[in-house]
């Protein structure tokens, strides 16, 4: 199985899996296996994704997918004899046999097709053949149906499942403190799940109005959210008074990041906040709170809620913006739709200053040169008030932590 336990090691600077327990018990020949391995080793550990801003290695789990995917795929392209000896001379017509196998014959779901073509598009990058593996489309048709959605096809808001945030939030408080603050958290600020366990409440407020979502994001991308409301506050205040005093995040001693998943689903599971029970999760409330930044700014529903309801354009451009920065996304395409308009790319300066523009008709190289060059500038800006914001804001707290 996939997520069963598997070995690694630490090398000088990345966590890597230990793969060689799975080559050699693959069967595969020889030659390819060792040449596989060196791949392996040079390789594994790095991301593929041209978005991702950290410079760690990928996870554990995720090396250990790549390989085992990539190991069975060998397989199946040797059963169906295609007598394979180096990854080297692998083709299209591989990649083509393999797709066809999991669409028709095995009837796997669009998501995992495509997941498994990562794989194998990751392989062929390693071996600089970067144009060897394409679409699902560039090599069957597909079924009528067949499709992976980018976009939500239901409302997965806790609203439309007629479930009391408050109240849930309530009963979650009964049986421990710290799940319930962070899904409080996750439905104030749209975190997801990780997020909300791993903010610094305090560290993380800034003196402009937002906060600065660090640790837990989506490829390591940070983002400014907005604080609105005066109880958004308190939400903080009650969060920093939870916090861990050694790590100041808001997973309890003696857990780690690791070990809390286990508590903090399991307590969910108890009040039915799963798929199978109240038919929600916590991901749910950051749909929400995008539904609801949508309508504010826009003036009507989200078209999930509302499809005959159309907002003015430059309302839409605005929503559009501000949903990209929240949800982390590419700025090129963001669910399943182009995002190529001028305006979807205005930002306010972090530090108060005037809107910053930038243009994404341009290519990409360029338009990632300029973004760099406004981080530049939003980081010496930074640095520039770091002293009096960090006095404000701790004096500013202080006197609320220790009101009675």
């Amino acid at each position: 199985m996939i997520g069963e336990n598997v070995a690694f090691r630490i090398t000088a600077v990345k966590i890597q899996l230990n793969f060689s327990t799975l080559l050699d018990n693959a069967g595969l020949p020889q030659r390819l296996t060792k040449e596989l391995t060196e791949l392996f080793q040079h390789h594994l550990t790095k991301a593929h994704s041209k978005t991702r801003v950290t410079s760690n290695a990928i996870s554990i789990k995720t090396q250990t997918y790549r390989v085992r995917h990539l190991i069975a795929g060998f397989r199946e392209l040797r059963k169906g004899g295609f007598a394979l000896q180096s990854p080297w001379n692998l083709s299209e017509k591989h990649i083509a046999y393999l797709v066809k196998l999991w669409v028709t014959e095995k009837e796997q779901a669009p998501g995992t097709v495509e997941n498994k073509l990562t794989y194998w598009r990751t392989l062929a990058a390693w071996m600089k053949k970067h144009q060897l593996v394409g679409t699902v489309d560039d090599y069957i048709k597909r079924p009528d149906g067949y499709r992976r959605y980018y976009v939500a096809q239901e409302d997965k808001s806790w609203e439309a499942a007629n479930v009391d945030v408050n109240n849930t939030i309530s009963r979650l408080c009964e049986r421990d403190r710290w799940v319930a603050i962070q899904v409080e958290l996750q439905a104030t600020f749209g975190l997801r799940a990780q997020e909300s366990m791993l903010l610094r409440p305090l560290q993380c407020l800034r003196v402009s109005g937002h906060l600065h979502v660090i640790d837990g994001t989506k490829g390591g991308r940070p983002r400014l959210v907005p604080i609105d409301a005066e109880w958004q506050y308190e939400v903080l205040i009650r969060a920093a008074r939870l916090a861990n005093p050694r790590t100041a995040s808001m997973i309890p001693e003696p857990w780690s990041l690791k070990k809390w998943y286990r508590p903090f689903y399991h307590v969910l599971q108890k009040e039915g906040i799963t798929r199978g029970g109240l038919g929600v999760t916590v991901h749910g409330l950051r749909h929400a709170y995008l539904q609801r930044m949508y309508e504010q700014i826009t003036g009507v529903p989200a078209p999930i809620k509302r499809a005959d309801h159309r907002p003015d354009p430059r309302r839409q451009d605005v929503a559009d913006a501000d949903q990209l920065r929240q949800a982390d996304q590419r700025p090129e395409v963001e669910g399943g739709r182009e995002q190529g308009r001028q305006d979807a790319a205005t930002k306010d300066h972090p530090s108060g200053g005037a809107a910053r523009r930038v243009d994404l008709h341009l290519p990409r190289v360029a338009w990632r040169d300029q973004l760099n060059s406004r981080r530049t500038q939003v980081a010496v800006s930074r640095r520039r008030t770091s002293q009096r914001r960090t006095s404000v804001i701790s004096e500013r707290w202080r006197r609320r932590l220790t009101a009675p």
